[in-house]
């Protein structure tokens, strides 16, 4: 991606619940490793913390950060969130699921 004359490579930001096995997940995992890491630089985002992903995607090389969950719907994980996605600053915010999609467009 050019960002003012730049060859910048794009950065794309997933964002999940937790990164457990799932289908979503392995969607999220395949789709975060198998992008170009010339082109992308891949941020995979777990609304919780745990899970088996986590580290299998850090070992492959791509930014995994996890938001600590503190009840169904958590103010402070939305401004966590905001935060997150702000210092990341990605071009493109990829979320699965409808509550993810909520905290994704509101963040």
């Amino acid at each position: 991606m050019s960002d003012g004359g730049t060859d910048e490579p794009c950065r794309v930001a997933l964002i999940l619940g937790p990164l457990s096995p799932g289908g979503f997940e392995r969607q999220a995992h395949i789709l975060a490793t198998r992008l170009d890491p010339g082109k992308f630089h891949v941020s995979v985002i777990g609304l919780a913390s745990g899970g088996r992903w986590a580290a299998t995607l850090a070992s492959a090389g791509v930014r995994v950060y996890e938001v600590q969950r503190r009840g169904r719907r958590d103010w402070r994980r939305l401004f966590a969130l905001a935060r997150l996605l702000k210092s990341i600053h990605p071009h493109i915010v990829y979320s699965f699921t409808y509550e993810n999609n909520a905290y994704a467009r509101i963040a």
